[in-house]
């Protein structure tokens, strides 16, 4: 979010720290600080990220004044415009009805008579214009102040178009609306809307309609202020493709308390801006179930515990009251109750945590535990491991599918697409998938895909680890590969110390066989596990990064004396090739010449190689240069003759 420095100053009658200095306080404390910027009038903006466990209370300035009086030791923030209670001049306008309490869990409004709708404030501009917002009418500007302010969206309607009462409900199906800006949206039972007699006037949360808009011509307002349920805001934001300010904070949940200090917040600064002759009745509050204070009661030595420091009753009260908390001491505890605008303080881990960031974690002491876990040996890890270094060292290569598929025996209730709505039930499909896909793309005629996974897989009587190897040929003239997966099978059971071999599902096509079976067996069957950490981790282990430019594959044939061993080509090839071959010289076809007796006269050699660059696209003059030098290192041995 954009924090103005100039309107945090508004919070304090005292200097603040600098801008960096703040930016310092709430990184180690509270949020990342993405940038300090300045614009060309000199004002000091802070990009402040904020994430979604205080987004409540700090998606806002107050908020973040709050925070920055709590970490740099300032007096508590108080707003420079003065709230508006009521004044005595009863309610006359349209009632509220509520008939989806679930999703609207308040709706305080305001009629606001004989107002000038005109311009704002040159502070407010100034305030606004700063964070990227765009002046239209003091009405709108002082909506838009408020939620900038202290978090809570507000929204205002022409009194004299409402037709009768309003009404929070669902939309009915076939409902349409135009917005503000002139967007015809067409609306689904699922949608809460603000509603009079005729139908929408508002999407509730997310964006106004035009038909009851405030104009210049207005002269009496309806004020709104209300609490919707975050995950009907956020649907409806999602379906209608609109994000608005207002959904963005209603998304992460306010308090309802906000609610009625909001329309106060709104009526005093319209009430600087809207006339002399502005008439405002008392607040109209439509209040289902009101929140309740929630105490919390924990020890000082609870809080010391869960910090790994010792921390004293008093410095924890002096703490938590930086924060508003309101804390005191009774039979021996704690006693806290939280603001109402921190919904994020609930639990006593919650307060620690609050007690911990302000106390400083850096303070805390690094002390290594005892005794980290108990003397249990977890049998999965180690076999999984043994597993996966004996399959690696077969030639097998490690891969990770999708949990979620297109079939299968647990259908998602809300899938993300339509070829993600079941869970996978067995691993062999995937893995099959992957053969073909590097078949595709192999380079090596006569080299098979060898892979394997290790993952989970969902059926109706409950979710199990499998184990799946396979194996594919680019052919089917040259598939070995059920004899090569049973062997490596085999193999494997025996690598365990596992005498039988569980059962096991096989798949067989033309070119590939897979091989099936639950990891849970091979647990079953293992009786004796040592966990040695030195032998699961391989400290010599090294890695390369694959390159994110695309390959280049030259061959080159030649005759040598039949006696030649390749190992001498391939070796004198590398020597020269240079940095960017990547991979390779790979033998992949070898013939022999013979004279009239059947005797070997020479005997071709023809290699492949890929060359690849971590730096750029290759161009033709890039490989070829490799290649001339490459042949003439070839040349330069009399027997050898390029093909």
């Amino acid at each position: 979010m954009r924090i103005s420095y100039n309107w945090i100053k508004t919070h304090f009658n005292t200097e603040i720290p600098a801008p960096e200095a703040i930016a310092d306080a709430l990184i180690f404390h509270s949020f990342e600080v993405e940038g300090i910027e300045k614009d060309e009038k000199g004002n000091t903006f802070l990009e402040i990220k904020i994430l979604p466990d205080r987004a409540h209370d700090c998606l806002c300035h107050l908020g973040i004044s709050r925070e920055i009086s709590a970490l740099c030791g300032l007096s508590k923030p108080a707003s420079f415009v003065k709230e508006l209670a009521d004044a005595g001049i009863k309610h006359s306008g349209p009632s509220v009805n509520i008939e989806n309490k679930d999703l609207c869990r308040r709706y305080v409004g305001r009629v606001v008579k004989n107002i000038k709708v005109g311009e704002t404030s040159e502070h407010i501009k100034e305030l606004l214009a700063g964070i990227g917002q765009r002046s239209i009418n003091n009405v709108v500007d002082a909506a838009n102040f408020v939620m900038f302010e202290m978090g809570q969206p507000l929204h205002a309607f022409d009194l004299d178009k409402i037709v009768g009462n309003i009404y929070v409900r669902n939309a009915k199906k076939g409902e349409k609306m135009r917005t503000l800006d002139d967007k015809d949206l067409e609306l689904s039972e699922s949608i809460l809307v603000i509603a009079d007699e005729e139908g929408p006037l508002a999407i509730a949360g997310v964006k106004g309609g035009k038909r009851a808009g405030v104009t210049e011509q207005t002269k009496n307002i309806f004020l709104e202020s209300a609490n919707f349920e975050p995950y009907s805001v956020r649907r409806t934001s999602t379906r209608l493709n609109l994000r608005t300010d207002a959904s963005k904070r209603f998304e992460n949940d306010y308090s309802r308390v906000l609610a009625m200090e909001a329309i106060r917040l709104f009526s005093g600064l319209l009430k600087e801006t809207c006339g002399p002759d502005a008439v405002f009745e008392d607040v109209l509050d439509v209040y289902p179930g009101k929140t309740e204070p929630r105490p919390v009661v924990f020890s000082a030595a609870e809080i010391s515990a869960l910090l790994g420091v010792k921390i004293g009753e008093d410095e924890i009260l002096k703490l938590l009251d930086k924060t508003f908390v309101s804390a005191v001491i009774k039979n021996g505890k704690i006693e806290a109750a939280a603001p109402a605008w921190r919904l994020d303080l609930a639990i006593v881990p919650d307060f620690a945590e609050e007690v911990g960031r302000l106390y400083g974690y850096e303070k805390i002491p690094n002390i290594l535990p005892e005794k980290v876990s108990p003397d249990i040996v977890n049998k999965e890890y180690p076999i999984v491991n043994k597993i996966k270094q004996f399959l690696s060292s077969a030639g097998f290569s490690e891969i990770y599918g999708y949990s979620l598929t297109d079939s299968g025996e647990v259908e998602l209730d809300n899938p993300l697409a339509s070829d993600k709505s079941f869970m996978r039930e067995n691993l062999s499909r995937q893995l099959e998938e992957k053969i073909n896909l590097n078949l595709r793309n192999s380079l090596f005629v006569e080299d098979p895909v060898s892979i394997f996974e290790i993952g989970n897989v969902f059926k109706k009587e409950g979710e199990q680890k499998n184990i799946c190897i396979g194996i594919g040929y680019k052919t089917k003239k040259q598939n070995k590969s059920k004899a090569q997966v049973m062997e490596v099978f085999s193999s494997l059971f025996a690598e365990l110390g596992i005498k039988n071999a569980p059962k096991f599902s096989i798949t067989e096509r033309d070119t590939l066989t897979i091989l099936e079976f639950p990891l849970q067996d091979i647990l079953n069957a293992v009786s004796e596990v040592s966990f040695d950490a030195d032998k699961i981790i391989n400290k010599e282990a090294s890695y390369k990064k694959i390159s994110q430019y695309p390959r280049s594959v030259r061959d080159i044939a030649l005759f040598v004396p039949p006696e030649t061993d390749s190992a001498a080509v391939v070796k004198k090839i590398t020597n020269v090739a240079g940095p960017l071959l990547n991979y390779g010289p790979v033998l992949f076809d070898v013939f022999e010449k013979k004279d009239a007796d059947g005797r070997p006269i020479k005997k071709s050699l023809a290699f492949r190689l890929v060359f690849q660059s971590y730096e750029k696209t290759l161009q033709d003059e890039d490989v070829n240069a490799a290649m001339s030098r490459i042949t003439e290192a070839l040349k330069s041995e009399l027997s050898y003759e390029i093909r």
